[in-house]
């Protein structure tokens, strides 16, 4: 597993109470092409974004909608647009904000094509944002100021999280992950269309200072940018999803995680 290392040096984002943050916002989900693709929440999403110079981007995989004859879920009949507009879209959606984006987390819906014909969608867009390319998964070393008096967060990333549509059985799939990838601030996941957001407090060995120090450890994950498509879900008895995108904020002057949830 890749550890990923980041630093920033916070100007513009400052909280009244708690001081500067680094900010990363999550894409998950995208889904451009289907046919119950949401695109005015999307670019409303990235207005967001766009309004701060300093937010910075994890794109959380499957950012295109790629239905193939093989595709297990909705069929290529279902989509607004063929792959290749698709990749195109996602590309100049992504253009403005080009050098914000910190990586690109593989999924399954861009999968498809490299298991049936050895090639991804998400490398074309890897090598058009110039980031790291996370396969499957990975942490990232997030530091938030100078490296002697900043604050370092530990984030792990993954878009497959649990195949499971029950919030309850999802939020447990993650939780578990932090038994075989421990110790991080943050377990960021993505796939399951639903926006989780559980902090876990619990304690971790600090043998350099001789203590045991607390910490919550946050669980989040995002919904999607797709309509909720009522006779789809009643086939499959999936819940309705609860709506949000998380973004995180990372404080410099004391060590703070806050998950925002991003409504549109």
């Amino acid at each position: 597993m890749r550890l990923i290392t980041y630093q920033f040096q916070p100007e513009t984002l400052v909280d009244s109470e708690h001081g500067p943050y680094a900010e990363l916002v999550g894409i998950s989900d995208l889904h451009a092409g289907s046919y119950h693709f949401i695109e005015k929440k999307a670019r409303r999403h990235r207005d967001y974004i766009l309004a701060n110079p300093e937010r910075k981007v994890i794109d959380l995989g499957d950012s295109v909608e790629n239905a193939i004859h093989s595709s297990p879920g909705a069929s290529m009949f279902q989509q607004a647009m063929p792959p290749r507009e698709q990749r195109d879209y996602v590309r100049e959606f992504y253009r403005p904000m080009r050098e914000r984006v910190l990586g690109v987390v593989a999924s399954n819906h861009p999968d498809r094509s490299e298991r049936e014909v050895d090639w991804n969608p998400d490398e074309t867009l890897v090598a058009f944002l110039d980031c790291p390319y996370i396969r499957w998964e990975a942490v990232l070393s997030v530091t938030v100021g100078d490296s002697k008096r900043g604050q370092n967060y530990t984030i792990f990333v993954r878009h497959n999280i649990s195949n499971s549509s029950k919030p309850a059985m999802i939020l447990n799939a993650l939780i578990n992950k932090s038994r075989a990838v421990q110790g991080c601030d943050v377990y960021w996941g993505a796939h399951c269309h639903q926006y989780i957001n559980e902090p876990v407090p619990c304690e971790i060995p600090d043998p350099r200072h001789r203590k045991m120090r607390v910490m919550d450890q946050h669980f989040v994950m995002s919904d999607s940018f797709i309509q909720r498509d009522g006779s789809y879900a009643e086939q499959f008895n999936y819940p309705r999803p609860t709506e949000g995108q998380i973004t995180l904020r990372l404080y410099r002057d004391k060590h703070l995680v806050e998950p925002k949830r991003l409504v549109y």
